[in-house]
């Protein structure tokens, strides 16, 4: 393997504890150089590549300027000779007479350290792990801060089944190039063996659960209590579904049985009914992702990401989603009802913001920074109708919906942000 020389100009006084070969000048300051050398070397013959090294650094620092006497006329490149009172020997580099007077550069001359010892240091015994081939994920979770987003978010995760080196990804919007990323750090990513069922979004589920079988089966999934639920610990996307899990039961080397599950996360529970199989989960970890911004003009295009790891061969992994722009979306409203009298249809609901998730002080949730405004859609046999209100409530006439009595219909609510709308709270009735 290469070997790593570095050429150190330090104080002595000082303890490096390091395990690379060090050469000293002795003089005061620091300043580090690495090489490296693609050669297999003992102890001894690197320390000595270093000290000579350090030694041609060291003597080229020093240049001496002489004008000479027309006797030194015949003085050329490559002599040798010695200043008055030093000990140090000169080499001329550069000759030339100007008006009788012989110019010379000159230079110490190099002198090659002598016989040195050195210790090889401790063998690293560990067996060698091959390096795996990369597994990119690209997920686009609903935004994560307590304000939404004027560009659409996602985030690039990547794993491997083996050792990790860092991966540089390419990024496209459909054919177009977007930007370069390096994926510096492994993820925490694994592929559900089982399919996520149905839940409620508003209480702890007990009652589904979901096996994940990691990556890389020595990544590890732990328990944590509900205080730490509610601190936002174990935060994972599958699929278009923000989750957090409970307990994470190990049932063999890799595979995990997550239960005591919180649903639809961050206004996410539109998707709890989404779900199939072979999903991929990711750990919402800082470390493990890195945000991709993407141009408002591409949402609705694919997103794709190529990665090119030390390990990956054609075809290279890859791995494509359509860009939504979730993280521009305001929470949906919440708490549609729909009543009926015999000639008017009242619709109410309960506005939703995107701070104060955790509800902490069990009051009213402070304000998005923008103005309250809603898009009411209903929809029936006899086609569709819209309108917009700034109000939490709507009154339309019966004799105006588009079903009629017997008739199914559907009414949607959307919450009008400064960027895109929020996902539609949805319930239906038989006129």
């Amino acid at each position: 393997m290469p070997a790593s020389l570095a050429m150190t100009y330090y104080d002595p006084a000082r303890d490096y504890q390091t395990g690379q070969m060090r050469a000293s000048s002795g003089r005061g300051g620091a300043r580090e150089e690495r090489i490296e050398l693609p050669a297999v070397l003992t102890a001894t013959a690197a320390k000595q590549l270093v000290e000579d090294a350090l030694a041609r650094r060291l003597a080229t620092g020093d240049q001496s300027v002489l004008a000479l006497p027309p006797s030194r006329l015949a003085m050329q490149v490559g002599d040798r000779f010695r200043l008055p009172g030093q000990a140090a020997v000169w080499s001329v580099r550069r000759a030339s007479i100007e008006a009788m007077t012989m110019m010379i550069e000159a230079s110490p001359t190099i002198t090659q350290a002598g016989a040195l010892t050195a210790d090889p240091g401790r063998p690293v015994t560990g067996p060698d792990v091959a390096i795996g081939r990369s597994v990119p994920l690209l997920i686009e979770p609903p935004s994560l801060s307590d304000d939404i987003g004027d560009a659409a978010r996602a985030y690039l995760a990547v794993s491997s089944d083996g050792a990790w080196k860092p991966v540089a990804v390419e990024m496209f919007v459909g054919a177009e190039p977007l930007t370069v990323v390096a994926a510096t750090r492994k993820a925490s990513i694994g592929r559900a063996e089982t399919v996520l069922g149905g839940g409620s979004a508003i209480l702890i589920d007990q009652q589904s659960s979901l096996m994940v079988r990691m990556i890389d089966a020595g990544q590890a999934l732990g328990n944590v209590d509900d205080a730490a639920l509610s601190m936002g610990a174990n935060l994972a996307m599958v699929g278009n579904e923000l989750i957090q899990f409970g307990r994470a039961e190990l049932v063999s080397p890799g595979l995990y049985r997550l239960t005591r599950l919180l649903r639809g996360r961050r206004g996410s529970e539109w998707a709890i009914a989404g779900h199939g199989s072979d999903e991929l989960l990711c750990l919402i970890e800082p470390a493990g992702l890195r945000p991709i911004e993407v141009p408002r003009g591409a949402v609705g295009s694919v997103l794709n990401a190529v990665a090119h790891g030390i390990a990956d061969v054609a075809p290279l992994p890859s791995a494509a989603r359509l860009a939504s722009g979730e993280a521009m979306r305001p929470p949906s409203p919440c708490h549609l009802v729909a009543s009926r009298s015999s000639a008017q249809l009242q619709l109410k609901w309960t506005r939703r913001s995107h701070r104060g998730w955790s509800w902490a002080d069990g009051m009213d949730v402070p304000a998005d920074g923008f103005a309250e405004f809603y898009r009411v859609t209903l929809s029936g046999a006899g086609g569709q109708s819209v309108a917009e209100t700034s109000d939490r409530s709507l009154t339309v006439a019966v004799a105006g919906l588009p079903a009629g009595a017997g008739q199914l219909l559907t009414i949607a609510v959307e919450m009008l942000g400064p960027f895109a709308a929020s996902r539609a709270v949805t319930t239906t009735l038989i006129i």
